[in-house]
């Protein structure tokens, strides 16, 4: 029996609430990788603010990362390629899982398979055996499924989304309601006390009925929003290991920001030159009391004296040394030393490219 509500990730202080449209992860499929199956979402944790990586998963058989066009993510070959995600993916009160997919065709293929056990999981087709999407999902060994009113167009970009809040399942492609099922089957229902939580992209939990094709991102979200269409695209966050795309993305989307430092800059200085001109008088004034007295005034005369001779001896030293024999070889002798530092390094971070 289901026992949860909504998800502690990220909700640990009022400052540090969680997601307002109850993003539960991210899997943004933006950069490439050979392992890791990295959920880009971030939360704010603990008194510092900083940004917490979770729910990352496994990708298998290394799927290609592709470009196309403005889409990122990884391209499944439909035969021993796929990903699974965190165990707690899916166990959940309500979801909804929005994903984007190019699908190269071919039959009864599995985008996700989320689950205890054979006898307790939900999965969602490319095509099932109509041939169209279908959401299935199994309590106690009993199925019910949901079958979209259209099929998958072949090598063209869909978004499809499931929705299962405990009353009702729903499928839809391209914001378009394509079914709907009355059914009090809830997400967290899938995952059984004696089973083993497992949640598979692009592959059932049997290692098959595999995906071919694209997938761009995979999104849940801990609620079935009324109204979809107001939830607005993740934050693009970075990815674990900041790549020259992100940067180049960071500085279009920030614009004039340093323009914009300039002129806040500008405007501080201005306000506050009033204090400025204050603590310059204040100065002066402390100055003059302390140089109020003949003493004062040859102490301060010595010192600006004993550092003019310390600094015409360092001169005199330094026209020495360089004078010397061996000044000009100790010198040569650095450079061939940084060449041969630059040359090694550069040879020995070869074997590492990728990492370095």
């Amino acid at each position: 029996m289901c026992s949860i509500t909504t998800p502690a990730r990220g909700t640990r202080s009022k400052a540090n609430a969680a997601d307002k449209w109850k993003l539960w992860a991210n899997y943004s499929l933006d950069r490439d990788e050979t392992v890791v199956l990295e959920d880009w979402f971030r939360f704010k944790a603990g008194c510092n603010e900083f940004y917490e990586l979770s729910l990352d998963g496994t990708l298998i058989g290394q799927p290609k990362f592709t470009v196309d066009g403005e889409r990122r993510g990884f391209q499944f070959d439909g035969k021993t390629q796929s990903a699974e995600a965190a165990s707690t993916l899916a166990d959940l009160d309500q979801i909804t899982v929005d994903v984007a997919l190019k699908w190269d065709g071919g039959a009864d293929q599995v985008v996700f398979d989320f689950g205890s056990s054979l006898e307790n999981r939900f999965v969602l087709s490319a095509a099932g055996k109509s041939g169209r999407p279908e959401l299935v999902v199994t309590r106690g060994g009993k199925s019910e499924s949901v079958v979209a009113d259209r099929a998958l167009r072949k090598g063209e970009w869909t978004r499809c989304r499931v929705e299962i809040d405990g009353a009702t399942m729903s499928l839809l492609i391209d914001g378009k309601r394509a079914g709907t099922l009355k059914s009090d089957f809830r997400p967290c229902d899938a995952f059984t006390p004696d089973g083993v939580k497992r949640n598979f992209l692009a592959a059932d939990r049997k290692g098959s009925r595999h995906f071919g094709g694209t997938i761009d991102f995979l999104r849940v979200y801990y609620t079935v929003h009324e109204d979809f269409a107001q939830v607005p695209e993740p934050r693009r966050h970075s990815s674990r290991r900041v790549s020259e795309e992100f940067i180049d993305y960071v500085k279009v989307i920030s614009g004039n920001a340093e323009q914009l430092r300039r002129k806040v800059d500008g405007r501080f200085r201005e306000e506050y030159r009033f204090y400025d001109d204050i603590e310059k008088q204040y100065a002066a004034r402390m100055q003059e009391i302390r140089e109020s007295t003949p003493r004062a005034i040859a102490a301060r005369d010595n010192i600006a004296k004993a550092k003019e001779k310390r600094s015409q001896r360092e001169s005199e030293l330094g026209a020495e040394f360089d004078a010397q024999p061996d000044s000009a070889a100790l010198q040569r002798a650095i450079a061939m030393a940084e060449k041969e530092y630059a040359e090694a390094s550069a040879e020995a971070a070869l074997a590492y490219s990728q990492e370095y």
